[in-house]
């Protein structure tokens, strides 16, 4: 079972990290955001931190810039971003998976 939080506007379902079914060794957050319409949602992105995001359906705002479908983001806080702002149009309910992960997981990567 994958948690479900429900806060003001908002719903998070945890699929790593936040308490969700899934573990792996570097520190990740995996959640799909559903922000209702006109409604906004804050979340933490620590400094040295990227957060990959792709909206699945609805449209409105992340960090500023215009979401649609199928639209992709990386933002990176290099220290001057403590947190994502996703905001939703007014009357259209935005629905996105967002995925954040160290920018140094303190061991290789490889392809």
């Amino acid at each position: 079972d994958f948690p479900v939080e429900k806060g003001d506007g908002y719903q998070i379902t945890s699929i790593i990290g936040r308490g969700g079914p899934v573990e792996i060794a570097a520190p990740v957050l995996a959640v799909e955001v559903g922000v209702d319409a006109g409604r906004r949602y804050s979340q933490p992105l620590p400094e040295g931190y990227a957060a990959n995001i792709v909206v699945i359906a609805g449209s409105g705002q992340i960090v500023g810039e215009a979401a649609a479908p199928r639209d992709f983001f990386v933002v990176t806080n290099t220290g001057d971003l403590p947190e994502l702002e996703i905001q939703s149009e007014d009357g259209d309910a935005l629905r996105l998976m967002l995925v954040i992960v160290p920018l140094d997981p303190g061991y290789p990567l490889r392809a």
